[in-house]
């Protein structure tokens, strides 16, 4: 369900040579007529056919844990948008604790104010006392208990159909949004503490002995038990729990996978568990060169660990990471402008090929099994008894001529989502057709591959009632969607695509839900995501408004005085009409009059 589904009136973003690859596209499509072949879906039963044949050959194979496992991903994902004043500073804090973890155990910048490491790391104290420190490390053994307590909670509840209480959703998003994040590296510094042990005597506690009492093996036990249900947690939501709507340009988090932070988290906590338990200055450079952190371990002398009163260092750190930061988005740009720009200027070039030599108007009406056949053919139907005499002849020029052909769109499958990110802010609705093109010119390149796939379906769901396929214009984009969602089911793909693909089907079904809500067939995981979905319109309607009142009370002092007077008349009004605003769950007069009478005296 998107969070936006009006027209985004910004400008489009430009696109070198999307104009005339539209031009290309469009000669003769006018004139190619539609027939009976052509047409796979029609707008009317065909789409409810469409929709039982998934269901049947989609999820039939799933098993029912995996089915309530990804309904509860699906309930945490769904209308989970962070706002940018919060996600912006969690991925800086993110990146400058990796970059400062690597810095800090057992090297640190001369002259460096004490109280910083634990703004990085809220676990960093390491109290004298290990009977102290086991309270700390209760800390981190909660926060693990409570996510693996909140997550089986929220599994049964969607297996039993019964979901009696939202907090622990919340809970859980909250809770894996910062194990992911902020909390990752100090509850797993926290826990393997007590694990680092050498000579028989835990390193950071020599006073305690390794496994002579229950001071430390029942905390080795205890942690050990939480970082075989922390990492595979972390490690899963890591790569599924991301907003991939291409819609949801307000939400800074969105992005077409998860794979990248599955990577880093992975660096993460290779280099967490290296640092506690390799005493190799070797092994620690390789992790810092890791964190890009090698070329300045190269020109200073920051390794040393004599007494040193230079705060050179910590001085050039502090004023060369907001302009490293800059940087790096900066190199992100622009090497998204050059791959989208390499796609674009390849894409001309085939279109071009593809008319001249075929006539074909569309990649969708590309054969690549008709193309092999069609070269078999020429093959046999060459005169045997002159073939020989033919292939001599021109012996030199079979052995020296080189086939010319266009390289390939595509260098990746990453290349394809990114190439159609423009649609996201485009107004132009030709920009559909290109995206669909785009797409179709993907799967004759990567026929088999599942993240193309999911990719299409995902941004051919966001647009779920046009028709952007110029051969096909009675079949809808939600139509074309649901025979890619068929293929995956048929497909041997990765966790993630099966999951993106689960929450795809969840999208068409509660559309066709909504046009069916006289029957009440929601189920619990649809019950559950618009209720997260009611409690973030609310939330958000309720600030909108009261800033709004704010904004007209300081423009306008007249408005202010006559604050005291419109406040009572609104709890008149309140208390005439009690039964509306009990119908329309709205605030209580017993909430609202007390702030407004706060406001008047203000």
């Amino acid at each position: 369900m998107d969070s936006k589904s009006g027209d985004n009136p910004r400008a489009p973003p430009t696109i070198t040579g999307s104009s005339e690859l539209l031009e290309e596209l469009s000669p003769g499509l006018m004139n190619e007529s539609i027939t009976a072949e052509h047409v796979h879906l029609k707008s009317g039963n065909g789409g409810a056919r469409a929709r039982s044949e998934m269901e049947v050959k989609g999820m039939a194979k799933r098993s029912h844990l995996e089915h309530t496992l990804f309904s509860v991903l699906n309930s945490m994902v769904s209308g989970n948008e962070v706002p940018s004043s919060l996600a912006y500073p969690l991925t800086i804090f993110e990146d400058v604790q990796l970059l400062y973890f690597c810095w800090y155990p057992g090297y640190s910048f001369p002259g460096m104010p004490p109280w910083l490491p634990y703004i990085w790391n809220v676990f960093a104290y390491r109290p004298d006392s290990y009977g102290t420190f086991l309270i700390l490390l209760g800390v981190a053994v909660s926060i693990v208990v409570t996510l693996v307590a909140t997550i089986v909670f929220s599994g049964i509840s969607f297996s039993r159909g019964k979901f009696k209480y939202m907090w622990p959703l919340t809970l859980l998003r909250a809770g894996t949004m910062l194990a992911v994040g902020a909390l990752n590296i100090p509850i797993t510094e926290v826990l393997i503490t007590v694990l680092d042990c050498d000579g028989g005597f835990v390193n950071t506690y020599p006073s305690v002995a390794s496994f002579a009492s229950t001071q430390h093996i029942l905390p080795f036990v205890v942690s050990v038990l939480c970082l075989v249900l922390f990492i595979p947690y972390t490690l899963t939501m890591a790569l599924v729990y991301v907003d991939a709507n291409p819609k949801s340009s307000t939400n800074p988090l969105t992005r077409a996978h998860g794979r990248t932070d599955l990577m880093y988290l992975v660096v993460k906590l290779i280099a967490v568990f290296l640092w506690e338990f390799s005493n190799s200055s070797t092994v620690n450079l390789a992790i810092l060169a890791v964190c890009l952190l090698s070329i300045i371990s190269l020109v200073a002398d920051v390794f040393d660990v004599a007494d040193s009163n230079n705060t050179i260092p910590f001085i050039c750190l502090c004023v060369v990471l907001v302009p490293g930061f800059l940087l790096g988005a900066l190199a992100n740009r622009l090497a998204r402008q050059s791959i989208t720009r390499r796609v674009y200027i390849r894409l001309q070039a085939h279109i071009a090929k593809m008319r001249a030599s075929t006539g074909i108007a569309s990649f969708a009406n590309v054969d690549r099994k008709a193309m092999n056949e069609a070269r078999r053919l020429t093959i046999e139907d060459a005169n045997p008894d002159t073939l020989l005499d033919q292939v001599g002849k021109n012996v030199m020029l079979l052995t020296t001529q080189k086939l010319k052909e266009e390289p390939p769109i595509f260098e990746s499958t990453y290349d394809v989502e990114l190439s159609c990110r423009f649609i996201r802010n485009a107004a132009d609705p030709n920009a559909l057709v290109l995206m669909r093109e785009l797409f179709e010119a993907a799967f004759l390149q990567f026929p088999k591959d599942g993240f193309v796939h999911i990719s299409a379906a995902q941004y051919l769901l966001a647009f779920p009632f046009e028709t952007t396929l110029v051969v096909h214009p009675v079949e809808t984009n939600a139509e074309k969607a649901e025979h890619i969602l068929i293929n995956i089911s048929n497909m041997a793909v990765a966790f993630d695509i099966r999951f993106m693909g689960f929450v795809c089907e969840k999208t068409i079904e509660q559309t066709q839900k909504s046009r069916e809500m006289q029957k009440s067939e929601l189920n619990i995981s649809s019950f559950v995501e618009i209720l997260s979905q009611e409690k973030y319109a609310k939330g958000y309607n309720v600030l909108r408004l009261f800033a709004d009142f704010n904004r007209t009370v300081l423009a306008d002092v007249e408005e202010a005085r006559r604050l005291q007077s419109l406040a009572e008349d609104l709890e008149g009004n309140f208390d005439d009409n009690t039964s509306e605003v009990s119908e329309r769950k709205i605030p209580t007069k017993r909430k609202i009059a007390p702030w407004f009478r706060g406001q008047s005296m203000t």
